[in-house]
């Protein structure tokens, strides 16, 4: 007796896009994600004016050395930069802390940007990070993303007003740097 064929439809390949959660929680990892990728962005901006300030050159040419760095080397010149040029070792240290919390959370960014996210019909998204173990892990929540944002802006405000500080005490002593 001949076997009866089965018209089984083959299972349906899966696409890249199946690994997409449902909208809501996308848009809110894209949304927690772009805004500490922006806020580090300025950050670089910021660092940039301020090593050009530190050095005593025009930001319009200084910007030709550092536009490309990445932040880690931007942040690692930036610290030697001060060394080398601040006076008060309270300053340094000042901005040695800034730069060390910039870059933790510079280095945690780069953890959720370049690694490969996948979503079940969890809460919560699992990745695999770029570097390390290539074991899947629990994503941080969208809150805990939302916190290295936080972290970042305070960052920046505590940046700024140094940079001003910096700025304004030159300003009265009639130094350039």
């Amino acid at each position: 007796m001949e076997k009866q064929s089965r018209n089984k439809t083959p299972e349906r390949t899966p696409s890249p896009l199946d690994l997409l959660p449902p909208e809501p929680l996308l848009e809110q990892y894209e949304k927690a994600i772009g805004s500490l990728v922006m806020r580090l962005s300025l950050s670089h901006f910021i660092l940039e004016a301020h090593l050009c300030f530190l050095i005593g050159i025009d930001l319009e040419c200084g910007r030709v050395l550092t536009e490309d760095l990445p932040l880690k080397s931007l942040i690692n010149r930036v610290g030697r930069a001060a060394s080398a040029k601040l006076r008060q070792p309270e300053d340094i240290r000042t901005l040695k802390a800034i730069l060390k919390g910039l870059d933790a959370v510079n280095d945690k960014r780069n953890r959720l940007v370049h690694a490969l996210w996948y979503f079940t019909d969890r809460d919560q998204p699992f990745f695999i990070p770029k570097k390390g173990k290539p074991v899947d892990q629990e994503a941080p929540s969208v809150e805990e993303v939302k916190k290295l944002v936080d972290a970042v802006e305070t960052l920046l405000n505590d940046l700024l007003n140094f940079v001003e500080k910096q700025k304004s005490r030159n300003s009265a002593s009639g130094l350039n740097s």
